[in-house]
């Protein structure tokens, strides 16, 4: 589990795209879980997922690497 909550929400937000780039509506959530996270080498129990899944996400914690750029 990362330290920094700014990890978290990167972690989080990776885990999410992977996911949605592989739901389907008839494939349940378990078996993304159990055989296609661990392809992506995210290795994390149903309940972390669900914790993730229902992660209320604000729009001052995403992280933007576009405004980061413009001061890099």
């Amino acid at each position: 589990m990362p330290y920094v909550r700014d990890n978290y929400i990167k972690k989080a937000q990776h885990i999410r795209e992977v996911y949605l780039a592989v739901k389907e509506e008839d494939i349940p959530d378990t078996r993304i879980v159990r055989q296609v996270f661990p392809k992506f080498h995210i290795f994390i129990s149903y309940r972390q997922w669900m914790n993730v899944k229902n992660m209320k996400v604000n729009r001052s914690e995403t992280v933007d690497t576009s405004q980061m750029i413009l001061f890099g």
